[in-house]
């Protein structure tokens, strides 16, 4: 389907992008939170739809994949490993 392909390509990419799907004249960009078990955590960033330009899109995701990373080895730090999913 075309769900299952977007989501193999944000796999890939290591982002997925939402260009008004949820709502109009919004764009917004997500990456994922490792370590944190089986659960679906992400971060997001979005904008109105004409600010997001392909070179903001791209600072957004540096910054984004950037957090992600500092708070996945923050989780480490503190010795809180991947949290146990629940399932």
């Amino acid at each position: 389907t075309a769900l299952e392909a977007e989501l193999r390509l944000a796999r890939v990419r290591g982002f997925a992008v939402s260009d008004e799907e949820l709502l109009p004249g919004v764009t917004s960009v997500a990456v994922a939170l490792p370590g944190l078990g089986g659960a679906g955590y992400g971060m997001v960033a979005a904008l109105p739809a004409r600010r997001m330009t392909p070179r903001t899109r791209g600072g957004a995701v540096r910054a984004l994949t950037g957090a992600a990373a500092e708070l996945s080895g923050a989780r480490l730090k503190l010795g809180m490993g991947a949290a146990r999913s629940g399932r």
